[in-house]
């Protein structure tokens, strides 16, 4: 009875923005920032109303083209790339690299689109998902109405991912007169439906930062094990200034060749040679990277209070869109589930596990994002 309820408010305050749209001059519904918000069901609705009304011709035909437009324009991304209608697969099939930087973009991307409407509304995935990102939109709309005591007329979409802001959209939501009600701070997160489920919530760059250590990780990993890979791998050792500069990027041009070496002997990689040397060359790198991490946890304290600090200012107010079972899940996180109480063990060797407020357990893995030994040592926070 709940969700049937849900669905009556949801149809009514759409009825009553597509009847207050159509109580204003044809002009001032082509000015109008509601009008050019609708989406292509909402803008077919509003046909419907006007014909059954009015039947202003010339509002029906700019009506009709809006609709047009939406199905012929080109769907460009930021990045230069199409999108094309196989890229609904993102959302449906499973990959075994779910963290794949252009899939994620994509599906970003994607999400954006679906805020002008479907671009492929004749195809049935395409339309599926549309409807689910509407049902989400939707209770937070319900939420924004509760709150500001007024109905959401229109909302808009930004992206701002990036490790600048910590989280993939702004949601706008607006009134009648396009004054803002609120604004969500929107964390996408595939293949999950509980930020429980992500294999990681956020991950911390310049891990060394966050422990009280006597010698830096990147500085014990250069001099204590960086020469004996450049030994196994027959390369020279980078200069320690530019080194320490880029490490913490996804591709240091003083590691390119080290990179090479290492994802020769990767079978996961599409560089792997199956040759025994390199494959020895991984092996050996990964062995080093394994005694580093532990040997780093051994010798240093998590700085509780900063790293406490760098949640708090990267979590605060925001809020989740997670896809899993083929939906859109909508989640808030409490503070206290974020806020580090004591570190309780290290676990695997590469692992800090703590207890947050909420007594929860936090894990705080320090791992290399692009090959082991090779490029981005961080912290994933799960």
């Amino acid at each position: 009875m709940e969700g049937l309820s849900m669905t009556v408010v949801q149809e009514q305050e759409k009825t009553n923005k597509l009847t207050h749209l159509l109580g204003l001059t044809i002009s001032g519904v082509k000015r109008n920032p509601m009008y050019l918000s609708l989406t292509i069901s909402e803008l077919e609705s509003l046909k419907t109303l006007e014909t059954s009304g009015k039947n202003r011709k010339t509002l029906i035909k700019h009506i009709n083209h809006r609709v047009n437009s939406f199905n012929k324009k080109p769907i460009i991304s930021t990045w230069g790339k199409t999108l094309e209608k196989s890229d609904i697969e993102l959302f449906y099939s499973h990959q075994s690299k779910n963290c794949n930087d252009e899939s994620n973009k994509t599906r970003e991307y994607i999400i954006k689109a679906l805020a002008g409407g479907n671009p492929y509304p004749n195809n049935p995935r395409w339309i599926e998902l549309h409807d689910k990102f509407n049902l989400y939109i939707d209770k937070l709309k319900i939420q924004v109405s509760k709150l500001a005591h007024q109905s959401v007329h229109s909302y808009k979409i930004k992206t701002k991912g990036g490790r600048k802001y910590h989280h993939d959209f702004n949601i706008m939501f607006y009134n009648a007169s396009n004054t803002l009600l609120k604004e969500y701070k929107i964390e996408f997160k595939n293949n999950a439906c509980n930020v429980n489920d992500c294999p990681q919530y956020v991950s911390p760059m310049k891990l060394s930062k966050y422990f009280d250590c006597d010698k830096t990780y990147e500085e014990l990993f250069y001099d204590e094990y960086l020469p004996s890979i450049c030994s196994q791998v027959n390369y020279n050792i980078p200069d320690k200034t530019i080194y320490l500069k880029q490490i913490h990027g996804n591709n240091p041009t003083c590691m390119i060749s080290f990179k090479e070496a290492y994802y020769k002997g990767s079978k996961q990689s599409s560089k792997y040679t199956g040759l025994e040397e390199d494959i020895q060359n991984y092996n050996f790198m990964n062995e080093k990277s394994r005694e580093s991490i532990k040997e780093f946890l051994e010798g240093s304290q998590l700085k509780i209070s900063e790293m406490n600090k760098y949640m708090i200012d990267t979590q605060k107010d925001k809020h989740y869109m997670l896809w899993g079972n083929n939906e859109f899940h909508y989640q808030e996180v409490d503070p206290d589930d974020y806020t580090i109480d004591k570190v309780l063990r290290i676990k695997k060797n590469n692992t800090v596990v703590c207890l947050t407020k909420s007594n929860k357990e936090m894990n705080i893995l320090l791992r290399w994002k692009n090959g082991n030994g090779v490029a981005f040592p961080a912290l994933q926070i799960s």
